[in-house]
């Protein structure tokens, strides 16, 4: 019995050393891939980030699984090639405009597990030390499919778990009393839970009331600086080009904020719109553009993280139809909430010319806080 007990101790030290070591087998469950710049880049960034750590990361390729019965996939793949259908899918008009983004997932976000398609796609993962869901969206009951696998119900051995900054995107209630039961008995599983906004640790504790302690951890695009962005997007040559505007959904209200912005720098405009029906930029020259502008206007979550990255000037329309806690959230962190607006007429409680200036002493302080609270987390947990 005592030689059991010595062996037993033994190995779990040798364990303990070994993720000292050489790290754990880590294996990230984000939101399924897309053609879309703020996932890929935070995706890596939590990549590159653990791998620094010294762990073995490796991306769980799980797929948005699909509801349809199997005779509606039928009979949906006998019109396509018949050509029934019209026009194109949602899906295929998306893969073409992102052909230009598809290579950053390829060259940058790997390993991977083999693409998983269904619940059976499980059954050929390898067994990791630790797996950590995070970051985006990946708790937003409209974007992912099936919802509890996003708090790990497909796995069935032992293994640390833990969110880092999940996020629900919106600051309501989404999901159905069945979905809040099945999930808050899964998240009790988890060693550490880590959500983006404030808004989802209020979410957790006073409206699914989940027994547990989440707190807030920053975006993972965050933990890595603009130099590390320039190593992928290149090296500036020391000029600026002017107003950038990426905007997720153009509307005439947002045109007026853009033709205002122009007017009183007197800027011209660059714009990137997903409303526009031609491929998108790279991730690369998307990056570029942040490095390379005097202003950027934006609608996006990610557009605004990367304003602060790159240190610009910015002022934000908040997306209430993508959901804007996320908004709230991160520029109060940053102590820069007056930059965010609704519409075009809160442009006149602006100062613009302190609008124009960005203290990047002071952001340089505020991200190092963030980046070093959240290594602590990571350190901490992943042992």
């Amino acid at each position: 019995l005592l030689l059991s007990i010595l062996n037993l101790f033994l190995t779990i030290c040798v364990a303990e050393l070994r993720y000292k070591i050489k790290g754990m087998k880590i294996g990230l469950l984000s939101y399924h891939r897309n053609y879309n710049y703020g996932w890929n880049l935070q995706c890596y960034a939590l990549m590159t980030v653990l791998k620094s750590m010294g762990h073995e990361v490796t991306l769980i390729d799980k797929m948005k699984f699909s509801n349809k019965s199997l005779l509606k996939r039928l009979k949906s793949a006998c019109a396509r090639i018949l050509h029934l259908n019209r026009g194109k899918s949602y899906e295929d008009v998306q893969k073409e405009r992102g052909a230009n983004i598809a290579p950053f997932f390829d060259n940058h976000i790997f390993p991977r597990t083999c693409c998983i398609k269904n619940q059976k796609g499980y059954r050929k993962l390898p067994r990791f030390d630790a797996l950590v869901v995070g970051s985006d969206q990946v708790w937003r009951k409209k974007l992912v499919n099936p919802l509890a696998d996003y708090f790990f119900n497909f796995i069935d051995y032992p293994a640390i778990l833990i969110s880092y900054a999940a996020s629900f995107g919106v600051d309501y209630a989404e999901y159905s009393d069945e979905e809040i039961n099945r999930c808050g008995k899964l998240i009790e599983r988890f060693k550490a839970v880590s959500v983006r906004e404030r808004s989802g640790v209020k979410l957790i504790k006073d409206v699914y009331k989940w027994r547990c302690n989440p707190i807030v951890m920053p975006d993972p695009t965050l933990l890595l600086s603009r130099h590390d962005y320039e190593k992928i997007s290149g090296v500036s040559m020391g000029q600026t080009s002017g107003l950038f505007c990426y905007i997720l959904d153009m509307t005439d209200d947002k045109e007026k904020v853009i033709d205002k912005i122009s007017t009183i720098y007197s800027l011209q405009p660059k714009i990137i719109s997903l409303d526009e029906e031609k491929a998108y930029p790279s991730v690369e020259e998307w990056l570029q553009s942040f490095r390379d502008s005097d202003f950027v206007f934006t609608d996006s979550f990610h557009g605004c993280v990367f304003s602060l990255i790159f240190r610009k000037p910015f002022i934000a329309y908040g997306n209430a139809k993508r959901g804007i806690a996320r908004f709230v959230s991160l520029l109060d962190s940053f102590g820069l909430r007056e930059r965010l607006i609704e519409s075009s007429s809160d442009m006149e409680r602006m100062d613009m010319q302190s609008i124009k200036n960005i203290n990047k002493e002071h952001l340089d302080a505020v991200q190092g806080e963030l980046r070093k609270k959240a290594l602590d987390f990571l350190s901490k947990e992943l042992i």
